[in-house]
């Protein structure tokens, strides 16, 4: 999303921050004061965040039923001091912010100005009764007759034999369910487990959520944890973040579960507290697209067509080579100025370009008929009108550039057969309304193909871009960097073209992939947020 109101670029700094879960305590301090002192700044907060959440599907359970009727529990607290608390994640820094405007402010701008992202059903449509959906699942195999009707589940009683699945209700509650697990959705905020295992993540909005198991009943007040039954019947639950209110069988009070204790059940048994709640034996959202993500590359690096493909994982024998794990003979990047960071997976590294002259230096002989570009990058800021994704050391005949605009477009183009700076280009691409937002993990992607006569652009797997091209012109890039643009070929030409943020995963196949695969990449390699 691109910013038209530099005043905002602090704030807008501060809300990346918030969206990737690395906000700290002065940072979130800092927030709260731009967000109390200026009713402009909460409004142009509320925008951005409130269309993000639409276009990202967060917000539109009954899209025009819930929007309309906005439930009590999005609005603030009266007198409520800040508007992030210490413990937000993501979603709930969304929805706060969100809820800051004044209702009929904010529905009436979302409706005036941004109608298009809300009317997504088509009214001739019957509404769904779906209470939650499968964001996510790992070789998941339900019942045949105790399934969901594809990815939605309504009111009723599921199976799921083996595997796992991540469901997200239409409050905000997230769980991780493992197989074999047995359990009835009741309503969007009460579940049944009868057998199994749910890792549960609730949302301020869906404080109250209630999971019932034999023997016990649990009420999430804020909180992270964990339920097990097991077969014989014997029933855990784990607080991993804030706490819980247990209602046991025949007893009237209430027990009151704490994060960082855990408490189990035996038929006919009295409660009993642990010392320490066991995380690691539920599955968390992360696991999930960790293991997709790879057995997304094991896909990838036995393509016969990958020319080169980098994980951004340090090299144990060099730090400042790039191994290409399709080929670690050939190929391999030289790293120039980029420091080692944290990546967009648990445990992943990615290089931070900061400065100018922070790059990764290539070299790619031969010509390419047709070839696919892919990348997940972070974008800090923007310092130049252009910012270079890859682009060869010069702009010559053949040779190809990728990158973007400061209003986060992306931009490409190939120079023509004319070997002079005054040959006109093949073609130059630009998306038009699909951007790259600041501070936010965003998959870029790029087929080129000859025989099919088109260049195409992605942004998180969808196309933003097209056009078509010289049927007698394949693509070189000899001489190139990752983050920079080399030697601009011209006086006149701007030379900073510098990229600023994290790159955690760049590939380069020597064919053109579908618009599914392109699709399938973006949705198998998305962080995870929990």
């Amino acid at each position: 999303m691109s910013n038209d109101h530099p005043e905002f670029d602090e704030l807008d700094r501060l809300l990346a921050l918030a969206d990737e879960e690395e906000l700290s305590v002065e940072q979130r301090d800092r927030l709260n004061q731009i967000l109390r002192e200026s009713v402009t700044a909460v409004e142009y907060a509320s925008d951005k965040l409130v269309t993000e959440a639409l276009l990202r599907n967060e917000l539109l359970s009954d899209a025009t039923g819930d929007l309309l009727g906005m439930p009590q529990s999005f609005l603030p607290p009266e007198g409520a001091e800040n508007l992030v608390s210490p413990r937000f994640g993501k979603r709930r820094a969304l929805l706060a912010v969100a809820a800051a405007v004044v209702f009929a402010s904010l529905l009436g701008f979302l409706l005036q100005k941004k109608s298009s992202p809300v009317q997504v059903a088509d009214s001739a449509k019957p509404a769904t009764q779906a209470l939650a959906r499968m964001i996510n699942q790992l070789d998941t195999r339900f019942a045949p007759n105790l399934a969901p009707e594809g990815d939605e589940f309504e009111v009723g009683r599921y199976e799921l034999q083996e595997g796992i699945a991540e469901l997200e209700f239409r409050t905000g509650a997230k769980f991780v369910v493992e197989g074999p697990a047995d359990f009835t959705i009741k309503n969007d905020m009460h579940v049944f487990l009868t057998e199994g295992r749910i890792r549960a993540r609730i949302s301020d909005r869906a404080t109250g959520f209630r999971i019932d198991a034999p023997e016990v009943d649990v009420v999430d007040l804020g909180t992270e944890f964990g339920i097990a039954v097991n077969p014989d019947q014997k029933t855990e639950v784990h607080v991993f973040s804030g706490e819980v209110e247990l209602h046991e069988e025949g007893s009237k009070e209430a027990r009151l579960v704490r994060e960082g204790y855990a408490a189990g059940w035996e038929e006919g048994s009295a409660a009993v507290v642990l010392t320490q709640p066991r995380e690691e034996e539920f599955r968390t959202a992360k696991d999930i697209s960790q293991t997709l993500g790879r057995q997304l590359t094991d896909r990838l690096l036995a393509d016969g067509e990958m020319v080169a493909f980098y994980d951004f994982q340090p090299d144990e024998s060099s730090s400042g080579r790039l191994v290409n794990r399709a080929n670690p003979q050939a190929v391999n990047g030289r790293i120039h100025g980029a420091t080692w960071v944290r990546g967009r997976q648990p445990n992943s590294s990615a290089l931070l370009f900061e400065n100018v002259g922070d790059r990764v230096f290539l070299e790619i002989d031969g010509e390419f008929p047709e070839f696919t570009l892919s990348t997940w990058l972070k974008v800090e800021r923007f310092d130049s009108y252009i910012t270079a994704i890859f682009n060869t050391d010069n702009y010559e005949r053949h040779e190809h550039h990728w990158q973007l605009l400061d209003d986060g477009a992306v931009q490409g183009s190939q120079l023509g057969k004319n070997p002079s700076l005054n040959s006109p280009e093949i073609y130059r691409i630009k998306s038009e309304e699909d951007t790259v937002p600041i501070g936010r993990w965003t998959h870029l992607a790029a087929t080129f193909s000859i025989s099919s006569g088109d260049v195409r652009y992605y942004v998180d797997g969808r196309l933003v871009a097209e056009t078509v091209i010289d049927p007698d012109c394949p693509v070189r890039f000899g001489k190139c960097n990752i983050g920079h643009w080399g030697s601009p070929a011209g006086p006149s030409w701007p030379k900073q073209r510098n990229f600023c943020g994290r790159i955690d995963e760049f590939f380069l196949l020597r064919r053109a992939m579908s618009s599914e695969e392109i699709a399938e990449i973006h949705q198998l390699g998305r962080p995870a947020k929990w």
